[in-house]
């Protein structure tokens, strides 16, 4: 696998891809939830934003664990870095005073090509409100295919678009509240779409919100799915 990833916690990867394109999902490299909901950090922060040197930043929702203004600025401040993500994320990277020339908006149901990468948006089912866009997230760099659920709750619907999918890596949220799927439903998923890699997220960051792993790789074996398995802070 040439592909080098990083886990930046939770649903936050850094992936380097063809042509040295990095992309970076969902990073969340700050205290902020902590100050605006009171859920202590648990897992340290790995990189400041300032120092992270990414071309492409996606975020799959508007949430602070994975759009945050604290960690969104400061790599707006010191990079080049195009931001991505559905419209409610646009929203709010305009409310802070940021330039949309350096937004893409990426809704559900939209493929978008950059830097030679193939960008699409399928559904995830996260929460309500203007929560509602949430989207989950299939790359293709020509080499390989990555499928990054965003945070989803196991659905007919995310089920019936994804089914058959056979990327190279699959990452998928194990937490089983708030809006995801538990372990056993994250197995499922891998089971329908059949990766060759699968990498359970959104765990470890939070007292209040979070899984132990084994349970998901426990819950593979038991519905006889046998590919591989990556923990994410073993990437």
């Amino acid at each position: 696998m040439d592909i080098v990833m990083q886990w930046l916690g939770q649903a936050g990867f850094v992936l380097n891809l063809a042509d040295g394109v990095k992309v970076c999902i969902d990073p969340y490299l700050s205290h902020s939830v902590e100050s605006a909901e009171g859920l202590h950090r648990l897992m340290p922060i790995n990189t400041m934003p300032e120092q992270l040197d990414c071309d492409i930043i996606i975020s799959t929702h508007d949430h602070l664990d994975h759009f945050d203004p604290d960690t969104i600025i400061p790599i707006y401040n010191e990079s080049d870095a195009i931001f991505m993500g559905p419209s409610s994320c646009l929203e709010h990277y305009k409310a802070l005073g940021l330039s949309p020339d350096r937004f893409h908006v990426l809704d559900r149901g939209q493929q978008k090509t950059l830097m030679g990468l193939s960008l699409k948006a399928v559904t995830a089912e996260h929460t309500s409100g203007k929560y509602s866009d949430a989207i989950g997230l299939v790359i293709d760099d020509g080499t390989y295919v990555i499928y990054h659920t965003g945070d989803s709750e196991y659905t007919e619907e995310v089920v019936h678009e994804v089914t058959g999918l056979r990327p190279d890596i699959m990452f998928v949220p194990i937490n089983g509240r708030w809006g995801n799927m538990t372990a056993q439903e994250a197995a499922q998923l891998v089971s329908a779409v059949q990766p060759k890699i699968a990498v359970p997220m959104h765990y470890g960051m939070f007292a209040e919100n979070t899984a132990d792993p084994q349970e998901f790789i426990d819950a593979c074996a038991g519905i006889g799915w046998h590919g591989t398995i990556i923990l994410p802070h073993m990437l």
